[in-house]
């Protein structure tokens, strides 16, 4: 009995009553949560769709080649020379090459020492 003037909503009478005006109320509540569903839906399925479609252009990573690892002679080396500076006891349980980023430091000192070197005009006649 409530809902039974779906199209005809918004039309009120001069006076309305009660009922139309909650009813009028309810309708533009559903219809803006309706609105809001589906652009939640939208989004979601375009996000969905962007995913999978970058998943598939995407190339598979070739399996990395193990490392073997450091020779002997260099293992030993950098065994002696922890045990010559650490005087406790100590266990080592990982090395690694140097990458970009650890080498940020020594580049950063280098270019402060070349930087504070006073450059002296030299008279070529």
């Amino acid at each position: 009995m409530m809902f039974n003037n779906w199209l005809l909503i918004a039309v009120f009478s001069e006076e309305p009553t009660m009922n139309e005006v909650l009813q009028f109320i309810l309708v533009g509540l559903l219809v803006v949560l309706a609105a809001l569903a589906s652009l939640a839906l939208m989004s979601t399925a375009v996000a969905w769709i962007l995913k999978t479609i970058r998943e598939s252009k995407t190339q598979p990573k070739p399996a990395p080649i193990p490392d073997e690892g450091l020779p002997e002679e260099t293992l030993a080396v950098i065994v002696a020379a922890v045990a010559a500076v650490v005087t406790q006891p100590h266990r080592i349980v990982h090395i690694r090459g140097l990458t970009p980023e650890d080498m940020a430091w020594a580049l950063q000192g280098r270019s402060q020492i070349h930087a504070s070197h006073a450059l002296k005009p030299q008279d070529h006649r």
